[in-house]
């Protein structure tokens, strides 16, 4: 054995020794002994060796085991012992441990002496709870054990020791992790707690060499003195024992092993450690703690303390998996005694419910280490659960709630920080927390702080926490600042805090009493209590939380005392000094109050300032918030008397400040007089003072009541506002009304009284403007009227005695003071008073407002001297009068300007005019006098007056405009055309030319107005003739034809702005639109509302006449363009001789010509669609609702429409249109939706079409429902023999197949469908009637579907009863028939009346029927024969030797060796998913019980009665049973027997093997290792089949060993290379990421007869796993030779150390490898048949050259740069060609041409064209019979290339078998044109039928090849899509490589025989046949 020194590091021989064999001779033993000191000694047979003892040791210990057995007397071991030196593995820790291990005690424990009990077993717990352990039992072994058997530095170990025991088993990482000191491999998985070498260091405080036995398996003994474990040393401190290796060793030191309890716990599936306790003589370089016998017992006593007991209750409450602790003593007797066992309970579901919700979390938080989620995408979750944890004594009651992921929203700072902390390479965390709190306990919790086990940190809160926490390796306080303390405060606010309040909401639901409210108040947490800053956070956080998720969490109160939760936002709480009486109130208003003081005051701590307590502010805004309506008594109210009523306005009042009453808006508090109660309203004051009550004698509830008005008072200068206030002007005016009964002489001078008392004369004005609807200014007529009214009377005080005398003579009303004047009010006190609001008559524009408004005016009776005295009064007041038009009108109304003839008029009814120079008078003065003018004389003085009321000098324009005119209709037609020519000649250039833009534009319109052009006996404006130049103008009746005289081009330009009808108003449009109708030709109806559309489109109308306009039906419908018939049958929804509309049409689309034939195909029967010349602009397409598209639901009720109207029979011109219809349709409906939902309208609408009958299979006559069609049928299924049950999804709807599947097509046949048929054959014939032949056919074919569809994966039959098919061909129940699964039996018991079932193989069944029929259920399961007839033996003569006999003896042994077992599983073909199963079936040969014998004969027995003449004499026969076998052989004189002997014992062998699974075993393989004499013959076969894997070279690395960096660049890529047997190799893990050492067992074959490609070939392999691997040259690197690899490091090591060094050396081999790279990028890429090469090629060659994994060296980097630009160049240069694409794809190519092509019409059906076709001979169409021609050449070369790639052989033959019928297809379509049924039919058998009819066809050459493909077991039906596989088998072997190039070689030979035939009529490229 070759093992490597640990201190210089070399490579030593170690001599090894088997045991010696035993003699009596003690002499020449101690011959032997020395003679062999030093040497190898040669194993003796049978026995076994250890390679680990040395030979002297190993000698004497095996003498005296054996002669112990022998029955000898024994000398004393313990002299014998002293020569045993046992030998370990290296193992231990890297670095100097002593000192390490002291340093992390020491770090661990800090100033204290040192840890405690507990401590050590918390981390011990911790561990357990790591590796999954569900029990964990200490074992205090009191005992001192024997140490004769031991070695000798042993000795001091085999006293007392803790003991700790669990049911979980180390695995090889974790042996790999323990041994490391400080950094645990734990601290990246955040599913373990601890870290392996910190915590676990504590059990150094007890003992000096802790000790593990790991299943039985391993042990393992660290030793930091390097004194327990020979040849442990500083690197490795320790020692490991693989017990199944080294099986002595036990039975060496039997005394050292005894201290695993053996005996007292199980070893299988479990860990111990053992920890010696130190003794009192110990030297330890650790720990000075030793343990004397009292101190023994003092642990005893801790172990039996309460406080212990109690330790263990709370360890349990957050463990992961650890559910039991049991503590118990082991007293010197060896007895073991039970102390304590904790266990904790919990219902099952909500474990269930925890551990789903941990994984998940778990599997989410590795996705959010790898960056493929966000922090706030982890899924959050919370679960509370009741707890107990018990013993013998106590038992606790726990609630506890679990909350999982992030609650609340994250800020910024912390999602940063999230993302950055989970994205490095340090220990993750879990966002995990849990709260935890005693239930039925009067006495607080002592907290603390968990991270799953209970932490030495208090919190000071009610509440147990447990969380992920980043705690210090000391485990006594956890991080605060750096990236941990970040992650802990996370983990406070996001989880623990949310936490919190989830278990406070949860242990709410619980409460029913006050009782329980007080528990629920003892773990409300108090942050005073917190123990330091960051618990204090907690609570904070705690109630922040609560009113941030607004949680249900707060007690409250109810009327009738009951307690219920609401949110902290929705209650009121009550103060630390509350009123009761409010609190009552509040309580029957139904408010919800928290009485609990303590838990608002909690809230106030936390600094909470949002929630609402009971004060003045809070309960008046709660009154308010009641929004109550009162109007009612004060008793019927919640106040019930004023007492109550002052009291709440006491506490509200007396918070009130500045006595600001507005507060009491909306509150339920006002009380008036009449003791009503209503609301306090701005908008309804009341008023506290009472002695102007008489001015409002009909409101007596304005007022308060006495006794509350008590509490109201205003100061001196306070201004009263809000609800409560003091009369004044403006309340009374607002209260008072304009006119009352009430309201006499008395009244009115009352209010004057008032109005003198209370106003101000300076502010008078604004002090009255409340009561100006009052009464009180007295008039001239003896009237008194408001100040309102009086506001347009004269008040003539001011004014002037001549104007006195004016006024007075016309009779105007003025103000008359004598009317209420007396001693106390004054004629002066109402002047003054009532002037402010009246007309002052000293103004003159007063005056004239007075005397428009006074109707009693008259101003008629204005004298000649009146008149001047107005115009100069007037004349004062112009400005006035010129800036208001109502003045100028009264102005004019006046009878005071003088005309030419000295008269004075008014200009009420006239317009006076000042004529302008320029105008000639003759003939004016008339029109004028006619028109109501009058010419006025020129008075200058009063210029400005006249101005002021607009008479002015005209110009032309305006005379026009004003006087002529009005007058032209009256003038002669002479005079008509001489004015209109002069304003076309003269009036026109002047208006352009000086007027503004406004005269301009008067002018025109009145031009446009003016009747002007004679029609019919009348005049009429421009505006009603039409200009002849606009063609849509004639669709009007209304507009006239242009005169002659005036439609040339010198009268339309100005005709055309005088109003000529030039453009469409919105109305008009509409009026064209329903012209349009009654028009004559259709030709001109289309040209008419095509300028219509245009019209609409680019005009600019309003949206409600384009939407009268779609609604008009003015649009003359195209044809739709389908068959006639089916037209008919199916009519249009508008029939062709009417007109559409456009509302909700389809409208045609430019770009896309074929939409508008589609659009007519969609919906024809539902929808009206646009002819293609019906272009509409996109707000008429919006406003009409026009889509481009049809809805789903339109296209769906379309096909039901036509479905329901076409009859049975159609012909074949509408057949082929109906299906065109119906791809149109489906084509469509793929489209507009995909999401399948049941909530989406348009997938509802596309599933009713579940029973519409739209498909067309078998003939045109025959139409079936989505649900009747298989849209995958099995290729071995035909469906014509299953008709008409169902039918096979016909060829051309292939691509609807996901449509179909939606809509009730089912994908593949069910079990419970193959049922259905039989069941229906069975109604159709009973259990009587024979099947005829077809139906024969059919059952078998529904026999096979059922059974094969049963054997896939999820399948299962639900359907009962089942009927199958007998022998005799009659319908049966299945539990009626009997399974013949022995031909023997069958024949032995014929004529016992059995009812066989038929036979499956017959049904094209490959398995048994025995194993078939248990795939049925039980209730339905036929019996098997061999069940109710049973084979019984009987040994008549056994063999003589009995059980010593060598003959069996030697067959037992060989069944149950290990070798035997390994050679079996190298032979076997297992895939790797079976492997364990498979492991598991090969021990049952160790269980086999093998019996020799001369005779042995076999009878029948039924039902327990012998079967005569049934006996038969054997030579093997086997019993299998479920735990064990037994094996009866013939005896023979040596092994291994007769042949005959040998081969059924293989068989016996197999069947025991594959009693449960079928396992491929090659039986002539097991006689071969059967026929092998020793266990060396099994070694040497396996070699030659090249399937050892025994190491050659024991100093390479084990496969299986990860290759380090180091020497990663030893290993080569490049798949071309060829690997040989025991050649070592590197191979790319599944992971990507690592490399591990493998060796190649040998080269799959893969063909014969065919050079294969290296890239291709595929190899077995050894990976360390104990089975080979199978894999492909890519996957594999090879090994360079040592030296040029030396060679390359040495250069390499150089370039780093100094570029410049060795530059021509290295540059020579980055270049060499760069050439490497882009040599096979280019092979792997050029080549087409590599494609599927090229992405794991690309992997391995990132993979080894990425600097990450190669190392960071020159090389890695300048290689790397060069792969990434080679990879993106031969990418983009060897893009996948057309000939790459997928089969299905190019089938799918050919199916569109094919579905486009159109056979011409025939008038006689195919039937009838078949049935002629011998007959006469028909023109073909070569045309159409070319895509299909084409495509078989395609398909063959897709063929070929499968085929050189040495995959898909199965694949390549159905293509094969795909050319030849798409061969034979477009022959037929050739020679006669036969294109209906021909894609779909899928038998070459029918096709051949066809040809044959056809004249000088080459039928019996064809037939011959199609022969030929028979006998190879290849046609349509056996070579199947990989698609259409029914589940997942083993590829078939019979299509290889040899069958497929021979159904190439046929399929050739069949195309030249076609394309000979069809006599170059269509001519075949030979390029690609070349080529294949």
């Amino acid at each position: 054995m070759a093992t490597r020194d640990c201190k210089t590091g070399k490579v030593r021989n170690t001599a090894t020794i088997k045991p010696l064999q035993s003699t009596h001779n003690s002499s020449r033993d101690a011959k032997a002994e020395d003679s062999v000191k030093g040497k190898r000694l040669p194993a003796q047979p049978g026995q076994k060796t250890n390679p680990k003892i040395k030979v002297d040791s190993q000698k004497v210990c095996n003498e005296k085991i054996k002669a112990h057995q022998d029955g000898e007397k024994v000398l004393d071991f313990s002299a014998h012992m002293e020569a045993v030196r046992p030998c370990f593995n290296k193992f231990g820790q890297h670095e100097p441990a002593t000192v390490r291990i002291k340093n992390i005690i020491t770090q661990y424990v800090g100033d204290r002496d040192g840890c405690g009990i507990e401590e050590l077993i918390k981390e011990l717990l911790q561990n357990s709870d790591d590796s999954q352990a569900t029990e964990i039992h200490f074992v205090l072994d009191k005992r001192t054990l024997p140490n004769s058997r031991v070695w000798k530095e042993w000795k001091s170990m085999q006293g007392p020791a803790l003991c700790v025991h669990n049911n979980s088993v180390f695995t090889e990482k974790d042996i790999e992790s323990i041994q490391k000191l400080g950094v645990g491999s734990k601290s990246i998985d955040p599913d373990k707690t601890g870290q392996f070498g910190i915590g676990f260091n504590v059990v150094y405080q007890l003992t000096d060499c802790p000790i593990l036995l790991s299943d039985h398996k391993d042990i393992c003994m660290f030793d930091p003195h390097l004194k327990y474990v020979p040849g442990a040393c500083d690197e490795r401190p320790g020692g490991h024992v693989d017990l199944q290796q080294d099986t002595n060793f036990a039975k060496l030191f039997p005394d050292f092993m005894a201290g695993f309890l053996r005996g007292q716990v199980s070893h299988a599936g479990s860990t111990i450690f053992r920890l010696p306790l130190r003794q009192p003589n110990a030297n330890s370089q650790i720990c000075d703690m030793t343990f004397s016998p009292p101190d023994v017992e003092a642990m005893e006593a801790t172990f039996q303390s309460v406080e212990f007991r109690m330790f263990l209750h709370s360890s349990l409450l957050f463990t992961k998996h650890l559910g039991q602790v049991t503590v118990s003593v082991m007293g010197s007797d060896g007895k073991l005694q039970k102390k304590v066992e904790v266990r904790r309970l919990m219902p099952h579901s909500k474990q269930q419910q925890l551990a789903s919700m941990q994984k998940k979390l778990l599997y989410e938080c590795k996705l959010l280490a790898a960056g493929k989620i966000k922090p706030q995408q982890v899924t959050t979750g919370s679960l509370s659960y009741s707890m107990q944890t018990e013993d013998d004594y106590l038992k606790n009651d726990w609630f506890i709630n679990q909350t999982f992921g992030l609650h609340g929203l994250l800020n910024a700072e912390d999602y940063k920080f999230l993302l950055s902390f989970y994205g490095e390479e340090s220990k993750k965390f879990l966002p995990i927390a849990g709260i935890a709190t005693k239930l039925h306990t009067k006495s607080l919790l002592s907290s603390h702080v968990y991270s799953f086990l209970p932490l030495p940190i208090k919190t000071g809160l009610p509440v147990h926490i447990n969380g992920h926490f980043a705690i210090h390796s000391s485990r006594r306080s956890i991080w605060e600042h750096t990236s941990f303390g970040k992650w802990n405060r996370v983990l406070r606010d996001y989880i623990i805090g949310p936490a919190y309040c989830h278990l406070l909401m949860d242990f709410s639901k619980e409460v029913r009493s006050p009782a329980d409210v007080k528990r629920w108040l003892r773990i409300l947490p108090e942050m005073v209590k917190a123990k330091d800053e960051y618990f204090a956070s907690l609570v904070g956080r705690v109630y922040e939380y609560m009113v941030e998720a607004d949680l249900p969490i707060v007690p409250v109160s109810t009327q009738d005392g009951t307690i219920s939760f609401c949110s902290p936002n929705k209650c009121l709480f009550s103060p630390a000094q509350s009123n009761q009486v409010v609190e009552a109130v509040l309580l029957k208003l139904n408010q919800k109050v928290c009485i609990y003081s303590e838990v608002g005051l909690k809230f106030k701590m936390a600094t909470i300032n949002k929630l609402k307590f009971i004060n003045s502010v809070v309960v008046l805004d709660c009154l308010k918030s009641l929004n109550l309506q009162l109007s009612q008594p004060l008793s019927k109210t919640a106040f019930t008397d004023t007492a109550t009523l002052n009291t709440m306005l006491g506490f509200i009042l007396g918070e009130v400040a500045s006595r600001d009453y507005g507060v009491l808006e909306g509150a339920p508090l006002c009380l008036t007089s009449d003791l009503t109660l209503r609301l306090f309203s701005t908008s309804s004051p009341v008023f506290i003072d009472s002695e102007y009550s008489s001015l409002l004698p009909e409101l007596p509830h304005m007022f308060l009541h006495a006794d509350v008005a008590s509490n109201f008072s205003f100061a001196t200068n306070q201004k009263p506002s809000g609800p409560i206030r003091s009369l004044n002007f403006a309340q009374l005016g607002e209260l008072l009304p304009a006119t009352a009964e009430y309201m006499d002489y008395k009244w009115t001078k009352q209010l004057w009284a008032f109005v003198k008392t209370h106003a101000i004369k300076s502010e008078i004005t604004q002090q009255l403007s409340p009561l100006l609807h009052l009464p009180l200014v007295p008039l001239s007529d003896g009237r008194v009227v408001s100040l309102k009214d009086a506001s347009q009377i004269l008040s003539m005080a001011e004014a002037s005695k001549n104007m006195q005398t004016v006024t007075e003579a016309m009779g105007v009303l003025r103000l008359n003071p004598t009317l209420l004047s007396d001693e106390k009010l004054t004629k002066s006190d109402i002047n003054h008073l009532s002037t402010p609001f009246m007309l002052n008559g000293a103004l003159p524009s007063s005056f004239l407002k007075a005397i428009d408004m006074d109707n009693t005016c008259n101003v008629k009776k204005i004298k000649m001297e009146h008149a001047e005295i107005l115009l100069q009064y007037l004349n004062l007041d112009h400005e006035a009068i010129k800036s208001d038009v109502d003045l100028q009108k009264t102005t004019m109304s006046l009878p005071i300007f003088e005309d030419v003839d000295g008269i004075y008029k008014s200009l009420k009814d006239n317009s006076g005019v000042i004529l302008d120079s320029c105008i000639p008078t003759h003939g004016v003065a008339q029109w004028m006098e006619k028109s109501h003018c009058i010419l006025l004389k020129e008075k200058t003085v009063y210029n400005t007056l006249y101005e002021a009321i607009g008479l002015e000098k005209k110009n032309a324009v305006e005379v026009y405009l004003d006087d002529i005119f009005p007058s032209f209709q009256q003038f002669d037609a002479e005079l008509r055309l001489a004015h209109l020519a002069s304003i076309r000649t003269s009036v026109l250039p002047l208006l352009e030319a000086y007027a503004d833009s406004v005269t301009q534009e008067r002018f025109w319109s009145r031009l446009q107005l003016l009747p002007c052009i004679p029609y019919k006996m009348e005049l009429l404006p421009a505006s009603h003739f039409k200009d002849p130049e606009v063609e849509l103008l004639s669709l009007l009746p209304h507009l006239h034809t242009l005169p002659l005289m005036f439609a040339d081009d010198e009268w339309l330009p100005f005709l055309r702005k005088a109003g000529l009808k030039v453009s469409i108003t919105e109305c008009e449009l509409l009026q064209c639109a329903d012209a349009v109708t009654n028009l004559t030709t259709a030709e001109f109806s289309e040209t008419k509302a095509k300028l219509i559309l245009e019209t609409a489109s680019n005009g600019t109308f309003s949206k409600e006449t384009l939407k009268k306009l779609c609604e008009i039906k003015f649009i003359p419908q195209d044809s739709v363009p389908v068959d006639s018939t089916l037209l008919e049958l199916s009519p249009s929804v508008i029939p062709s001789t009417q007109y559409m509309s456009l509302q909700q049409a389809l409208m045609y689309e430019n770009d896309k010509h074929r939409h508008v034939f589609r659009h007519c195909v969609l919906c024809w029967t539902t929808r009206t669609v646009l002819p293609n010349w019906a272009v509409l602009s996109t707000d008429l397409s919006e406003i009409a609702a026009a889509e481009s598209r049809p809805t789903v639901a339109d296209v769906c009720q379309h096909m039901k429409n036509l479905c329901d109207s076409l009859p049975d029979k159609i012909s074949l011109s509408t057949f082929k249109s109906f299906r065109k219809v119906v791809h149109y349709c489906l084509d469509y409906l793929q489209n507009p939706c995909k999401c399948m939902k049941r909530k989406c309208d348009n997938c509802a609408v596309i599933k009713s079409l579940k029973h519409t009958p739209f498909i067309c299979v078998k003939n045109r006559h025959l139409r079936v429902k989505p649900t009747q069609i298989i849209l995958h049928m099995p290729a071995d299924i035909d469906a014509d023999l299953l008709y008409p049950y169902v039918f096979n999804r016909p060829t051309d709807m292939a691509k609807y197949d996901d449509l179909l599947h939606y809509i009730g097509a089912a994908s593949t046949p069910s079990p419970d469908l193959y049922a259905e048929i039989l069941h229906s054959l069975w109604l159709d014939f009973g259990s009587s009637h024979t099947l005829q032949t077809n139906d024969k056919q059919t059952a078998s074919l529904a026999v096979y579907g059922l059974f094969t569809s049963l054997c896939q994966q999820g399948q299962r039959l639900t359907m009962q009863p089942l009927c199958l098919p007998s022998d005799k061909a009659l319908m049966s129940l299945s539990t009626e028939l009997v399974v013949p699964d022995s031909e023997s039996l069958v024949k032995t018991i014929k004529d016992r009346g059995y009812q066989y079932m038929c036979s499956l193989s017959s049904c094209s069944l490959t398995k048994p029927a025995k194993e078939l029929i248990f795939y049925l259920p039980e209730a339905v399961r036929p019996k098997l024969l061999s069940q109710l007839v049973k084979e019984q033996v009987v040994v008549n003569t056994p063999c003589d030797l009995s059980l010593d006999c060598p003959f069996y003896g030697t067959y037992e042994a060989r069944l149950h060796s290990d070798k035997f077992k390994q050679a079996l599983w190298l032979i076997s073909r297992v895939s790797e998913n079976k492997r364990d199963e498979f492991s598991n079936d090969l021990g049952r040969l160790k269980l086999v019980e093998v019996t020799c014998f001369h005779h042995l004969y076999g009878y029948l027995s039924e039902q327990g009665r012998t079967l005569e003449n049934s006996m038969i004499e054997k030579i093997t026969h086997v019993e299998n049973t479920l735990g064990s076998a037994k094996l009866y052989i013939q005896h023979c004189d040596a092994y291994p027997g007769i042949a005959a002997l040998v081969n059924e014992v293989a068989a016996a062998i197999k069947s025991i093997v594959c009693y449960n699974e079928n396992y491929y075993i090659d039986s002539g393989a097991i006689v071969d290792l059967l026929n092998c004499a020793s266990e060396e013959d099994i070694d040497q076969y396996l070699i030659e089949q090249g399937l050892n894997t025994r190491e050659d070279d024991m100093s390479r690395p084990k496969p299986g060993t990860i290759i380090s960096k180091d020497v990663r660049d030893l290993f080569l890529y490049n798949p071309d290379m060829v690997f040989q047997p025991k050649e070592y190799v590197g191979y790319a893990m599944k992971n990507g990421e690592d490399l591990i050492y493998a060796k190649v067992i040998r080269e799959t074959e893969q063909g014969e007869g065919e050079e294969i490609k290296p890239i291709l070939r595929v190899y077995d392999i050894d990976t360390g796993r104990g089975y080979p691997v199978q894999v492909n040259s890519t996957d594999l690197f090879k090994e360079s030779r040592r030296q040029s690899f030396d060679e390359c490091r040495q250069i390499m090591i150089s370039n780093k150390k100094s570029p410049a060094h060795s530059a021509k050396q290295g540059n020579a081999i980055v270049e060499e490898a760069k050439r490497t790279v882009t040599k096979l990028l280019n092979e792997v890429y050029s080549d087409p048949t590599l494609w599927k090469q090229r992405d794991k090629v690309k992997k391995m060659l990132l993979l080894k050259w990425h600097p990450d994994k190669a190392g960071d060296s020159i090389l890695a980097n300048e290689v790397f740069k060069h792969l990434k630009s080679e990879i993106d160049r031969v990418e983009e240069k060897y893009s996948l060609s057309d000939d790459e694409d997928s089969v299905e794809e190019q089938v799918y190519e050919w199916e569109e041409v094919d579905a486009n092509h159109k056979p011409p019409a025939t008038k006689k059906d195919q039937t009838d064209q078949l049935a002629d076709s011998e007959s006469a001979a028909m023109k073909g169409d070569i045309e159409a019979a070319q895509p299909w021609l084409k495509q078989a050449e395609c398909d063959l070369v897709t063929a070929q290339h499968l085929i050189d790639a040495n995959t898909g052989y199965e694949w390549a033959a159905h293509i094969c078998c795909e050319v030849i019928r798409k061969l034979m297809v477009g022959t037929i379509i050739a020679k006669q044109d036969i294109t209906t049924e021909l894609e779909s039919t899928r038998l070459n058998t029918k096709l051949f039928e066809t040809i044959r009819r056809i004249p000088n066809a080459p039928s019996d050459q064809l037939a011959v090849h199609l022969m030929e493909l028979n006998k190879l077991k290849v046609d349509e039906t056996t070579t199947r899509q990989p698609g259409t596989f029914l589940r997942n088998a083993i590829p078939s072997q019979v299509f290889d490589k040899e069958i497929c190039m021979k159904v190439k070689d046929l399929t050739i030979a069949i195309k030249s025989l076609l394309s000979e035939f069809l006599n170059n009529s269509q001519p075949m490229t030979d390029a690609n046949t070349s080529k294949d």
